[in-house]
């Protein structure tokens, strides 16, 4: 059914669609493009502002704060210590140096982008090099209280698998900039987009907190329509809006099960290891299971391309 609602779309929504693109030029490319660093201020300015009590203050008082994780092991070891938060602070600079680079200068910003894929590759190299798989269990944890009175909280570690997955998007995102110099227009843009979506998939891997992931996994998902949207080949217009109306529908379905499963929880926290730890001796009954379940793995299951809802990604990606 999904060729007659995007027949609806091309009749009835195509020109609020392409005012929303328009808006995002003038607010975002053009404004924070080519009026410079006093754009850039502002914007900087509002975003710190709203994020007083957020990620941002949370991300730099976890990295400077002198009670953090010590940097050497004092035991039988003498090994340093991979700091999580640098995983996701260098892109996230990166991000913030493209801002300030002009348009033409094509050179300095693939370098930019170069190095702020690079620097985060090595740091999952370490990562995996520092594991240890005898321990086991989350490795490297950071947390820090974000929003307490939802029990919200920066909080991010590894286990096995999200070590080899951090290798990965490492390995990805590195070889994705690599490849895109075959990309000739808007390449400021394009960048900025793709950083975005390498920051998202960073915090969703390093994740222990169930509002932190779902956040990051947007911030991931939202820059993917306009890259396919922009810098997509054939029908790039029709892949985009599938992606889209798929992706939105399973993400809204997620969200409704996350916070089913907060509330039927009751411990007032996102946090992955408490509610495991709550759930082992206090499980949730059944009948709430049921309709909690289909409403997670459909959600994710279709952000996630598992089969049987994988149909939007050959034609997305």
């Amino acid at each position: 059914y999904f060729d007659t609602v995007y027949s609806w779309y091309v009749d009835h929504v195509q020109q609020s669609f392409a005012l929303v693109l328009a808006w995002f030029e003038q607010v975002f490319i053009v404004r924070l493009g080519v009026h410079g660093a006093t754009g850039i201020a502002q914007a900087g300015g509002k975003i710190l502002r709203s994020l007083h009590t957020g990620l941002v203050q949370f991300v730099c008082r976890d990295l400077c704060a002198r009670h953090a994780r010590p940097l050497f092991d004092t035991g039988k070891k003498f090994m340093m210590t991979p700091n999580l938060s640098w995983i996701l602070l260098i892109p996230t600079i990166g991000l913030a140096v493209l801002f300030l680079i002009p348009a033409d200068k094509r050179v300095l910003l693939r370098q930019v982008s170069i190095a702020a894929t690079l620097l985060p590759l090595l740091l999952s190299v370490w990562v995996c090099a520092a594991y240890d798989r005898t321990a086991g269990g989350y490795q490297f944890v950071q947390k820090t209280p974000w929003v307490e009175a939802f029990g919200i909280s920066y909080h991010v570690g590894v286990d096995g698998i999200n070590s080899l997955l951090l290798l990965l998007v490492g390995l990805g995102s590195f070889a994705g900039v690599l490849v895109s110099s075959s990309v000739k227009g808007r390449i400021k843009e394009y960048y900025i987009l793709f950083l975005l979506v390498v920051i998202g998939t960073y915090a969703a891997f390093l994740s222990l907190d169930i509002f932190f992931f779902y956040f990051a996994h947007e911030i991931a998902a939202i820059p993917t329509f306009l890259l396919i949207a922009i810098w997509g080949s054939d029908r790039r217009e029709y892949g985009a809006m599938k992606l889209t109306l798929y992706l939105a529908a399973g993400a809204a379905l997620a969200l409704v099960g996350l916070i089913a499963l907060y509330c039927a929880v009751g411990i007032g926290s996102f946090d992955i290891i408490q509610i495991q730890e709550h759930l082992a001796n206090n499980p949730i009954p059944a009948d709430v299971q049921n309709w909690i379940f289909p409403l997670i793995v459909v959600g994710f299951g279709v952000t996630l391309t598992l089969w049987p809802f994988y149909t939007w990604a050959p034609v997305g990606y």
